[in-house]
């Protein structure tokens, strides 16, 4: 495998195996200097295939760290019956919208969209799409984002957010990125 470096990118990411989850008590700020999508590329060429690997690493690590955590919070408050509850439904659909769904000690529901990261705990950066935010918007109080930053390390850190999309909030900027385009055709 060594001698052939394609390989490599095939390699799964590792992941400590018993994490002790921090959780942040972090705020949303006002940005102060707005930078732009540029739509310019980066230099060299991006392995699309590999990049998407990785974030679905990171990803489903992080959707497995926020189920743990949401078990254990329910746990911790006595909640045995609602804990058993929680599940990872983006497993069974990515169409809800959501990744996780938990429930808050009264038995109300939690709708939870995981972003996760390698970076260190500060500015959050993330993709969004459009079916994660028309759930949020729609959703309102039950709808969450939770950040997990430091997610290949031994201590990962989670920052809930509660939905910053419903009401809108001047400090969160959405810019789109992507757009599907469809055309019609016939022929001539």
């Amino acid at each position: 495998k060594d001698n052939i470096p394609e390989l490599r990118d095939y390699e799964p990411l590792v992941f400590p195996f018993s994490p002790t989850i921090e959780e942040l008590n972090l705020t949303i700020t006002t940005i102060e200097k707005e930078e732009p999508y540029s739509g310019k590329p980066k230099k060299g060429k991006l392995n699309y295939e590999r990049e998407n690997r990785k974030s679905k690493q990171l990803g489903d690590r992080g959707e497995e760290i926020v189920k743990s955590f949401e078990i254990d919070r329910l746990l911790k408050a006595g909640k045995s019956k609602l804990a058993k509850k929680v599940d990872r439904v983006s497993l069974v659909s990515d169409s809800l919208g959501y990744d996780v769904l938990s429930f808050n000690q009264d038995g109300t529901e939690k709708h939870i969209e995981v972003k996760a990261t390698q970076a260190k705990a500060g500015p959050a950066n993330f993709f969004l799409t459009i079916n994660e935010l028309k759930t949020a918007k729609e959703e309102g109080e039950i709808y969450y984002i939770y950040i997990v930053y430091e997610i290949l390390t031994p201590n990962p850190k989670i920052w809930i957010v509660k939905n910053p999309f419903s009401p809108e909030n001047p400090k969160v900027k959405i810019e789109p990125v992507n757009f599907r385009v469809k055309i019609n055709t016939e022929k001539l």
